[in-house]
């Protein structure tokens, strides 16, 4: 059942992210709002799964594009001459 949510809930999403890294396109990077969709898609069908087990995965899903979505907005966020790791500092 997981597997199928999966395929059909987040399909886009990770057509989206297969890619050969040469020919990667800044357009195929999900956006904010995706990641975010995701997450929120992920809690409405974890509440509708009785199985700790399947509910847990859903929720580390869910958690997992939060923090997608968290570390996308930072990006964005940075100016592009500073590096990465000056910010955190």
């Amino acid at each position: 059942m997981v597997g199928r949510f999966f395929r059909d809930a987040f399909g886009k999403l990770t057509r989206n992210l297969s890619f050969n890294a040469s020919s990667k396109a800044a357009r195929d990077v999900p956006s904010v709002a995706e990641y975010r969709r995701c997450a929120a898609r992920s809690l409405k069908v974890a509440e509708a799964f009785s199985d700790p087990m399947e509910k847990a995965r859903l929720l580390l899903m869910a958690q997992t594009f939060l923090e997608l979505a968290d570390r996308l907005e930072q990006r964005a966020k940075r100016p592009p001459w500073l590096p990465a790791d000056a910010q955190r500092k």
